[in-house]
């Protein structure tokens, strides 16, 4: 039994006020695995993560049109690991994961576009495979 699940987040910050344009927050991509991992040393296995798929969605989708954006950078300037793909994030979790909030996202996917039901069959297929490849590590 898990007594306390950590949730995801996306690595972007951003506040629909019209003043302020979106930003990138450092780390939060891994760092949730070594949260859990740190609070488990201590509390054993009854902390987990919460897999929010919507988050992750998001998370690829940014941080791969990010990459794209940035290829005239010198490969020297940029982490030797840059997989912000849904399988590596899967990948990442499968040892700490509890729960999994199986949601999905529209347009930008703030707001009222975010959490929302699957549209899109091959996208909810895809996840789905993601969960059942981790599933013994979940149960």
């Amino acid at each position: 039994m898990t007594d306390l699940g950590i949730e995801n987040v996306i690595p972007m910050e951003y506040k629909n006020d019209g003043k302020n344009s979106p930003r990138l927050c450092n780390g939060t991509f891994t760092d949730l695995v070594q949260i859990v991992g740190y609070l488990r040393e201590r509390f054993g296995e009854r902390v987990g993560s919460v897999l929010d798929i919507c988050h992750a969605a998001m998370t690829e989708k940014y941080m791969k049109a990010l990459l794209a954006a940035s290829d005239f950078l010198p490969h020297t300037d940029l982490p030797r690991h840059t997989d912000y793909g849904m399988e590596h994030y899967f990948q990442m979790h499968k040892e700490v994961c509890k729960l999994i909030h199986f949601n999905d996202f529209t347009g930008n996917g703030y707001m009222r576009n975010h959490g929302t039901p699957f549209q899109d069959q091959k996208r909810w297929m895809r996840c789905w495979n993601y969960i059942q490849n981790m599933s013994t590590a979940v149960r």
